[in-house]
């Protein structure tokens, strides 16, 4: 019985290693900064907005797994100016670790440094919000488009 105990033991050590190699691995192959272009594009695409990312985006291994995202500005549409939205410094955002072996992730903590909010009301008592609001609140009325991820069985991000 002991035997058969301290052999599991050493399967989960053995498994938790490999994890821990795989994603160390992972941050030093993967850099976040190559999809800055990609995550630009989608948001001008679903906002209409454009986004600045002046920072760095990062892997952040330890303690908790997460991302960090440097200096970033969401400009304002032309109506309202074209101005800086919202603004911050860097935001780090931290994910449980298990959740992610089941391919869902949940999002543990935020932490965010400097950051600024602009909002403004025209004169028809619109806000510069207004529009970011009900785009999330209705349904996309686009057809449904697959990547080449989707296509080969594979997860999309």
């Amino acid at each position: 019985m002991v035997k058969l105990v301290k052999g599991l033991l050493i399967v989960v050590v053995v498994l938790l290693l490999v994890l821990m190699l795989g994603i160390f691995i992972a941050a030093k192959v993967i850099d976040p900064n190559d999809y800055k272009p990609v995550i630009i594009d989608q948001v001008k695409q679903h906002t209409g907005r454009d986004l600045l990312i002046e920072g760095d985006l990062g892997w952040q291994l330890w303690p908790p797994l997460g991302i960090s995202i440097g200096q970033t500005q969401l400009k304002n549409t032309a109506e309202f100016g074209g101005d800086d939205m919202l603004r911050f410094n860097k935001v780090v955002v931290d994910v449980k670790l298990l959740p992610l072996l089941s391919k869902s992730v949940i999002v543990d903590e935020v932490n965010i440094d400097g950051f600024y909010f602009h909002r403004i009301t025209n004169a028809k008592g619109e806000t510069n919000l207004d529009d970011l609001l009900a785009a999330t609140s209705s349904p996309s009325e686009q057809e449904p488009t697959t990547t080449p991820a989707q296509d080969e069985g594979g997860m999309p991000l």
